[in-house]
């Protein structure tokens, strides 16, 4: 298991905040609707470049190159904390507070 997030690294200026994740078309935080990817591989090597571009790509894009990769999973959350998982994952993954609903990804933004 391998997780990127906007949620350890970061500070906040006003009402926005600046993580570590940069986009490297503009050199600032990526600027996306979530807040976690964790991926989920035999080897966390492969997770670890994957859970960064799947969380700079976005939720909906981030998800087909995940689903697109042979022997990945991944768990997706969101900054209303949503989770949505790949479908391996599917039934297989509990959150550990009630204030993450698991979502199905038809209902993905």
């Amino acid at each position: 298991l391998v997780s990127s997030g906007d949620y350890e690294r970061f500070f906040l200026e006003g009402n926005k905040r600046y993580h570590h994740i940069l986009d490297t078309a503009t050199g600032y935080p990526t600027d996306t609707e979530l807040s976690s990817v964790t991926i989920v591989s035999p080897r966390s090597v492969d997770g670890d470049g994957l859970s960064t571009l799947a969380f700079i790509l976005g939720l909906n894009e981030g998800y087909r190159f995940i689903r697109a990769q042979e022997g990945m999973e991944a768990v997706f959350i969101t900054k209303d904390l949503s989770v949505y998982l790949t479908p391996g994952l599917e039934g297989n993954f509990t959150p550990g507070s009630a204030d993450f609903t698991v979502k199905p990804w038809e209902e993905a933004p």
